[in-house]
């Protein structure tokens, strides 16, 4: 049997017990979660820190690429802007030769323009020479007949200076410097030398000057089909009674035809009726054609390319025939660059190609010029057996579309090429066999 104080303590202490049983439970507890705490945060601690060092070495590689980069564009930049500093340095060197070569071009034309100015006034005095000559052998004639050869001037051996050619080339290098600084280009067709002027003047022997002049080839160039790629835009001609101002440039780059006619006696008088000449039984085309040979006269246009007409007295007359040559030959010539341009790779081939071109172009429209200004200013007329397909009404209207044209674009270039084949076309149909045509010429300069 227990004694009292053994029974009275004996729970008290079991609870007592069991609380600090509970609490070093609890403090193990504790101490076991806290321990597990402090390794996974230190385990997330090293894996955090490995993810820090890992996009550290990442963002060092990338910062060692962009001071690479940046090194290398720095680099570049500084030889850019060293190419920029010496290619204006280029530039404006350029430039300033630029201005020299145009300021030498135009001493140079002005130089020229000076000498074209010495050789009109020494074609004046070679012409009074001439006239004084030519009074002092008449007046010898009239005093016993005498005879005397007595020249105007000794002439020199040595060929003279074509200047209107050297002219025209520095015309050309002024227009092309021009052109390339995007301002107008200056005419550079060439002018009428003065000089062979004085190859019209009454003369006993030619004039050296005249004797230079090209001849006509005798094979004219063969008019074939126009490419079948150029198209035909619609055009518009001026009215019929169109007129055409003096102050043209056109006209003054053309000579009167009297001023270039090639040198010769004077024209034989008309006589009353053809028969005087040709009797009818004997009349043939080629005898015909010989008698209308003694009343032609030729004019030089430019390029070798010249136009014939009939004298007989105060009738003058265009020869049909030299006008369809003449025109054939400039458009044949014009074909023949367009088909370089296409075999040409150079940029400054293709461009001069062009512009040997828009020189054609510009002897066309002189062609029709002269024509005009012979019919509307000189009262000469045109073969009245071609007046279906020569006229002066059709002659204004390929005037002004040659002036509003650029033959160096094929889309206006081949309406030209099919007016001028379908012209030609015509003219030998019309004239084909040429006995009536001649006879028609014939009767209307005043040989009938």
């Amino acid at each position: 049997m227990l004694n009292a104080n053994e029974s009275r303590v004996g729970p008290a202490a079991a609870i007592e017990n069991i609380e600090k049983q509970m609490e070093a439970f609890f403090a193990a507890q504790q101490s076991e979660v806290e321990k597990g705490l402090l390794e996974k945060i230190n385990r997330e601690k090293e894996e955090a820190q490995k993810k820090i060092d890992t996009v550290r070495r990442e963002f060092e590689k990338v910062r060692g690429i962009l001071e690479e980069h940046r090194a290398v564009m720095t680099e570049l930049e500084l030889a850019r802007e060293s190419l920029r500093t010496r290619i204006q340095e280029h530039f404006v060197r350029a430039m300033d030769h630029h201005k020299l070569m145009e300021q030498a071009a135009t001493l140079s034309i002005d130089e020229l323009q000076r000498i074209d100015d010495l050789s009109r006034q020494l074609a004046e005095i070679r012409q009074r020479a001439v006239e004084e000559t030519s009074t002092l052998r008449e007046l010898l004639k009239g005093h016993a007949g005498i005879a005397s050869e007595l020249p105007a001037f000794s002439e020199s051996s040595e060929p003279p200076v074509d200047w209107s050619k050297e002219l025209s080339k520095m015309k050309k290098v002024q227009a092309l410097l021009t052109s390339s600084n995007g301002s107008e280009a200056h005419d550079a067709a060439p002018f009428e030398s003065a000089e062979p002027a004085a190859a019209s003047a009454p003369s006993p022997e030619p004039s050296p000057a005249s004797a230079t002049e090209p001849a006509e080839p005798a094979a004219e160039p063969v008019e074939t089909a126009p490419p079948a790629s150029y198209a035909e835009p619609a055009a518009e001609g001026p009215p019929d009674g169109a007129e055409f101002a003096e102050s043209d440039p056109g006209w003054d780059d053309i000579p009167a035809a009297a001023s270039h006619a090639a040198p010769h006696t004077a024209a034989p008088a008309a006589p009353e009726t053809i028969e005087d000449v040709v009797p009818e039984q004997a009349r043939t085309s080629d005898s015909l054609s010989k008698v209308l040979a003694d009343y032609r006269k030729s004019e030089p246009i430019n390029n070798g390319i010249e136009l014939g007409f009939f004298e007989v007295g105060t009738t003058a007359m265009l020869d049909g025939e030299s006008f369809v040559t003449a025109i054939g030959k400039i458009c044949a010539g014009a074909r023949d660059l367009h088909d370089q341009l296409t075999r040409t790779e150079s940029v400054k081939d293709l461009f001069l190609l062009k512009q040997e071109i828009l020189n054609q172009q510009e002897v066309l429209r002189k062609v029709y010029f002269r024509v005009v200004r012979f019919c509307d200013k000189e009262s000469g007329v045109l073969p009245a057996y071609l007046d279906e397909i020569l006229n002066v009404p059709a002659m204004k209207d390929s005037l002004e579309r040659l002036t509003m044209a650029n033959w160096s674009d094929p889309s206006d270039f081949a309406p030209f090429v099919r007016e001028i084949a379908a012209l030609r076309a015509a003219f030998a149909a019309k004239t084909d066999p040429p006995g009536d045509y001649i006879q028609s010429v014939l009767e209307q300069i005043g040989l009938n």
